[in-house]
């Protein structure tokens, strides 16, 4: 039975390449209208948050020491 169906699809081959890509193509041209989409997704800015170790230093102290050291200055 295996053998009847491999030898009838290598004689076929071009055939069941063929059912292949058609059944694909079918099988994404009804999935693609039904997929929610967003076009414009919400709009978030990026956020950064730093934590430092910086015992006994005020906290102005801790982030003037922190820009510091993100500047390069």
């Amino acid at each position: 039975m295996i053998s009847t169906v491999a030898r009838w699809v290598i004689s076929r081959r071009w055939l069941v390449v063929i059912a292949a890509l058609i059944s694909t193509l079918v099988i994404i041209f009804n999935t693609i209208p039904k997929m929610p989409l967003d076009v414009f997704p919400a709009f978030a800015p990026p956020q950064v948050e730093i934590e430092t170790a910086a015992p006994n230093l005020p906290l102005k102290s801790t982030s003037w020491k922190s820009a510091e050291l993100l500047i390069g200055k």
